[in-house]
């Protein structure tokens, strides 16, 4: 979905959150509490979508993330905001600005792809050993 909106700057509790916010009125059927990919002049984020009081049509971003899309404040630009598909779920936490939550969710995502090999690897010689009994 492409959406014009004003850059203003972020609430101060949505500094370093990954958190922005966009008017209930301008964000069509765009529904908060979930992970998006904004996308402004072949520059992407991953962030939360959340309401906002403005009546205007504003996005509000902080200082990070305003320079990872290089937008300026005050300037209009056009926003391509599209929902993370369960695949694509880890990229928000992946690339996380605050580094307790990056690197928690590095060691998690890490931690679970070794138990994935493990688990596969378990899988494989339990098969070897059913098929040794049957021979």
């Amino acid at each position: 979905m492409l959406l014009n909106l004003r850059v203003v700057p972020a609430l101060k509790g949505d500094v370093y959150l990954d958190t922005v916010r966009i008017p209930k009125a301008h964000r069509q059927n765009l529904n908060t509490g979930i992970f998006y990919k904004i996308s402004c002049e072949n520059k992407t984020i991953y962030v939360a979508l959340r309401g906002s009081e403005y009546d205007e049509p504003v996005i509000q971003i902080d200082d990070v993330n305003r320079m990872r899309l290089d937008v300026e404040e005050q300037q209009k630009y056009d926003f391509e905001i599209e929902p993370l598909s369960v695949f694509k779920l880890h990229l928000p936490l992946w690339y996380a600005t605050n580094p307790y939550t990056r690197f928690g969710s590095r060691l998690g995502l890490i931690g679970f792809a070794l138990s994935t090999l493990r688990g596969l690897q378990m899988f494989f010689e339990f098969a070897c050993w059913i098929a040794h009994l049957r021979a």
